[in-house]
């Protein structure tokens, strides 16, 4: 069902040089992962990630004195003949949102820790105390509402799951409502004093929770038929494959339906790796038409399967190969098989055996979710496994395969995978396989790691530590370990994991066992070892 766009109000937002929103193409942000103080780092990043194509870019601006030095940044930028659009990243220090607003062109702050505290402090409202913490919130925003109205800047409301407020998670609980509420008090605050030049995200690092926040957000936006720009990502998506995998979950699923109007992928790895894969994902996915989608989120206990169909198998088949996967599809499968394309044609399904739903290569997710979706209206209950055949290299096959097979698993549209390419092994399309379903969370095959970008507000090397922690505990299937730069998303973020290792000073490491501060300030040189060590203490740990 198409959304008419039409009668809608399509808030435009200007970023210095930059626009975004409406009827534009999906722009690129990333963030540099040097110190705000370190100028001649931070310029020199910025320029190699605006050439690497990404024109937007983000700094941690932790303090007021961060703020101030952002004068000489742009100064120096401007010195070599670079107009870029900045956006400050604030946490916790309004006043130094007020410094920011007066030299970049776009400022982000976050409503659960701009005029509220996070300390996972149980509160009680009334409904006249709430919206008596409402008017406190709208006096301390003023002064910056007023700096940006006259400097013309622009400004990100920037809601994170891991660091709703204690006020929005004590009304609303750790809720994807808690996410939307906390960005519509704000967008009313800035729309009550005439200030409209604003853009706003929800972020988890749970796609799930990002996806349906994201939706319910923008269900809101059209009913009320006043649009603002939309940025969207995943937050401490991880590295390597799993974190391209988790981002295109998200920020793909959002792009097909017309969600997203600026996008980052949250990478811990250099932030230039970032930008060829929002480039793919903005590319190949976004749509600018928003599409209403009927709501399906069928409940289901059954662990989704992993299929290999063992037909006409150009690949070398290794019996060990083959041992990985839940089912081997052959000539004998007793498989109810249906072609999307012949949807129209049979739609008194077999229902006495399970289904088998053959995609081709160029049906979209879309296409997919709405095939699954007349098939279940139709009564039918039994198994549905999805078949797709891919002729992409692994790199571009991998995004491809997270959003058409991980969405649907995540509304429980279907309960099993089935991926064909003649470009993988047998062992390579298993583990592929498993990656998505682990992102989805509906099948944990490994140990799973949360991990973020680096920052400026990151006083330890990232990614180096992850891949120490990685190298160590990736043998225990099943254990949640959140790795955490800084404390700003940190503890919140990691709610859900087993334990956490997160920055708390310069060389000064936290651990969490659950939302518990176990131990802190461990020396950085012995905090992996005291890690696990606090897992072998609660007894979560096994030999490799």
């Amino acid at each position: 069902m198409n959304t008419n766009s039409s009668n809608r109000n399509h808030r435009i937002q200007s970023i210095g040089t930059q626009t975004i929103g409406g009827d534009l193409p999906v722009v690129i942000q990333s963030m540099v992962v040097h110190q705000a103080s370190d100028t001649d780092a931070v310029v020199d990043e910025i320029i190699r990630l605006y050439e690497s194509g990404c024109p937007i870019i983000r700094l941690a601006i932790p303090s007021q004195k961060e703020a101030e030095n952002l004068k000489e940044i742009k100064l120096q930028l401007n010195e070599k003949g670079f107009e870029i659009p900045l956006v400050a990243d604030i946490h916790f220090t309004p006043k130094a949102a007020i410094i920011a607003a007066n030299y970049v062109e776009k400022v982000r702050i976050n409503p659960g820790n701009f005029a509220d505290k996070k300390k996972f402090e149980s509160l009680n409202y009334s409904d006249d105390e709430y919206q008596i913490e409402l008017f406190r919130i709208e006096k301390e925003l003023i002064p910056f509402i007023d700096i940006c109205k006259e400097k013309n800047r622009a400004v990100r409301i920037g809601v994170n799951q891991g660091s709703l407020s204690d006020r929005v998670l004590s009304y609303f609980g750790d809720t994807v409502e808690g996410m939307v509420a906390s960005a519509k008090e704000y967008i009313e605050i800035f729309e009550k004093h005439d200030f409209h030049n604003i853009s706003i995200s929800l972020k988890s690092s749970n796609p799930k929770i990002m996806i349906e926040a994201n939706r319910k957000f923008q269900e809101w936006q059209i009913k009320r038929k006043l649009t603002y720009p939309l940025h969207i990502g995943v937050t401490e998506a991880g590295e390597g494959e799993d974190g391209r995998i988790k981002s295109a979950l998200g920020i793909g699923t959002l792009l097909s339906q017309g969600i997203g109007d600026t996008i980052r992928v949250s990478l811990t790895e250099d932030p230039e790796n970032e930008i060829p894969v929002a480039k793919y994902l903005a590319e190949n996915f976004s749509r600018k038409d928003y599409i209403k989608l009927y709501p399906m989120n069928r409940q289901t206990d059954q662990k989704p399967l992993v299929l290999f169909d063992n037909r006409n198998n150009k690949t070398p088949n290794q019996k060990e190969d083959l041992e990985l996967f839940d089912t081997i599809i052959d000539d004998q499968s007793a498989l109810f098989e249906l072609e999307i394309s012949d949807m129209g044609k049979n739609d008194r399904f077999n229902r006495s055996t399970p289904l088998m739903l053959k995609c081709k290569a160029s049906d979209s997710y879309l296409e997919i979710r709405k095939a699954l979706i007349k098939i279940r209206a139709s009564g039918f209950s039994n198994l549905i496994f999805l078949w797709k055949q891919y002729d992409l290299p692994k790199e571009e096959l991998l995004l491809h395969a997270a959003i058409d097979f991980g969405a649907v698993i995540l509304e429980g549209l279907a309960d099993g995978i089935c991926i064909r390419s003649i470009e993988l092994s047998p062992k390579e399309i298993a583990q592929l396989s498993l990656d998505i379903l682990q992102a989805t969370g509906k099948r944990i095959s490994k140990t799973e790691f949360i991990s973020c970008p680096s920052c400026g507000r990151t006083l330890f090397n990232l990614q180096e530590t992850t891949k120490k922690i990685k190298e160590k505990t990736a043998h225990l299937d099943g254990l949640k370990i959140g790795i955490m730069g800084c404390i700003v998303n940190g503890p919140g973020e990691m709610s859900d994991a087993d334990y956490g290792y997160v920055g708390s000073g310069k060389g000064k490491i936290s651990l969490y066992k659950n939302l518990e501060l176990v131990r802190k300030n461990v020396p950085e040189k012995e905090a992996v070892e005291a890690l696990i060590y606090l897992i072998k203490e609660n007894g979560d740990w096994r030999e490799p």
